[in-house]
């Protein structure tokens, strides 16, 4: 039995794991960047005068993220692709993360960026019900 080929594969599979890994973690770095700059503009947009409300924050945010699933799948023609399919629990998913999202524009503008994003973290402890 040929182990030397076996051996190849094992190797190429943990390299090709450990660039997999090392791509999430910055995907994850660059996701906190962007959710710092976020929260910033959410935090401005309450200090302007008159201040904006942070259900208009929330809903712009969303509508831009919407425009950027649908151009695309608008381009490729799957635009039911977007709504999944239909599981209960995608809809629940979008339901409390709207909510979850309507709340810390909510509280960003209430405490600032820095507190209500190092809250944020909390939510860990609730995911683990």
């Amino acid at each position: 039995m040929n182990t030397k080929g076996v051996v190849n594969v094992e190797v190429a599979r943990m390299l090709a794991a450990r660039g997999h890994s090392r791509r999430g973690l910055l995907y994850m770095l660059l996701a906190g960047v962007l959710f710092a700059v976020m929260a910033n503009c959410a935090y401005a947009a309450a200090l302007t005068h008159p201040p904006v409300a942070a259900a208009m924050v929330s809903f712009i945010r969303v509508a831009v993220n919407l425009l950027l699933l649908l151009i695309p799948a608008i381009w490729s023609s799957d635009v039911r692709g977007l709504f999944g399919d239909f599981r209960p629990s995608l809809w629940l998913r979008g339901l409390f993360g709207g909510g979850a999202l309507f709340f810390s524009f909510a509280s960003i503008q209430r405490i600032g960026p820095g507190k209500a994003v190092f809250s944020l973290p909390a939510a860990a402890c609730w995911s683990r019900l």
